[in-house]
């Protein structure tokens, strides 16, 4: 609480008036009452709010690790992740190739990125193909609900058809059921009458 007490001080060849200072001071002394109260609480002590600047902070010991490692291995990956076996370090001298090109694009793209932190004509650059991008996905998927739509009403035709099929194929089977059981019944008859005849 150190930091509480003494004279204001003056900066900039502003004079400080008392009663801010003391407000200030209450403030800071209720703060420190409601959020430091333990010593258990804070895992960073703050040191200094009242002067115009980044506010300085104090990390305490880290007693979990203690510079060691996590004792949990749920908390780390171990490098390597896989062991490397003899078999997968003769690689082709075309994968070697391909490797370095694709360490090297990917450095590139590293140092485009960067640069354009600093570089507002390519972040437009950027924004205006992402904008591109949407726009075309945009259509895309406009003119993918449309095949949709054209393709569901075609399925719903070529079912109707179908339908209209099927039963005209029933049909077809049916009637020379019909007839050849009408045929026999008729043959039966004309047997009858045949033989009633003589």
């Amino acid at each position: 609480m150190n930091f509480l007490k003494g004279r204001p001080r003056v900066r900039g060849g502003r004079s400080v008036n008392i009663k801010d200072w003391e407000k200030q001071n209450e403030l800071l002394a209720s703060w420190n009452d409601e959020v430091c109260s333990g010593e258990t609480i804070p895992e960073v002590e703050i040191i200094s709010l009242l002067e115009e600047q980044i506010p300085k902070y104090r990390l305490r010991a880290d007693t979990l690790t203690k510079f060691g490692g996590y004792e949990n291995q749920d908390w780390f990956i171990p490098s390597p992740a896989l062991q490397i076996e003899e078999s997968d370090l003769k690689l082709s001298p075309d994968q070697i190739r391909e490797t370095l090109n694709y360490f090297l694009l990917c450095s590139n793209r590293v140092s485009q990125m960067t640069k354009t932190y600093d570089d507002i004509e390519a972040v437009t650059r950027l924004l205006e193909e992402k904008e591109k991008d949407l726009e075309l996905t945009a259509r895309i998927g406009k003119e993918l609900l449309q095949q949709n739509n054209k393709l569901e009403t075609t399925i719903s035709s070529l079912e109707v058809e179908l339908k209209s099929a099927n039963e005209k194929s029933h049909n077809l089977h049916m009637n020379p059921l019909r007839k050849l059981n009408l045929f026999k019944y008729l043959q039966v008859i004309w047997t009858n009458l045949a033989s009633k005849m003589v």
